[in-house]
């Protein structure tokens, strides 16, 4: 009997351990679970306006090609008020203006403007949130410098 006991401990024990490395991630509410983002059908995991931009210079991994720092509020259709997203060759991006979505391209982004993006795979859960952005589409174009709320 005491050798079953000393098992199920350590059976025990593995569960509780599991668990715990797992909760430091999960994946997005974009309800992707790290397949194609739909934000048409409310995928979107946040709203705000681009704080900060990070080129990568070669070494950070290969098809990375930065991060930016999006900050806004809680909205209904959102999960995050803050995040930093890495953009890869993978993510897309887009310009909305007047109902239409032009491709746009890493360069384009700018510190200042209201972005929406839908995050793909794990979101490490440190704050802000760490993720890579599937899709990001500038909303409303902002010029460089104007003040941000």
């Amino acid at each position: 009997m005491r050798g079953r006991a000393a098992i199920a401990g350590v059976m025990i024990t593995a569960v509780f351990i599991a668990l715990a490395a797992g909760s430091g991630c999960g994946s997005g509410s974009g309800g992707n679970n790290g397949g194609s983002p739909n934000p048409v059908n409310g995928g979107v995991d946040i709203r705000g306006y681009i704080t900060s931009i990070s080129a990568f210079e070669g070494g950070q991994g290969a098809g990375m090609l930065g991060s930016v720092l999006i900050e806004g509020e809680f909205e209904e259709d959102t999960s995050f008020d803050r995040a930093s997203a890495t953009v890869t060759e993978d993510t897309r991006i887009f310009i909305a203006s007047g109902g239409d979505r032009t491709e746009a391209e890493f360069s384009d982004l700018e510190v200042g403007q209201y972005v929406e993006a839908v995050f793909t795979g794990p979101v490490a859960e440190s704050y802000p949130v760490q993720a890579t952005a599937a899709e990001i589409v500038v909303l409303e174009p902002t010029p460089v410098g104007e003040a941000v709320d």
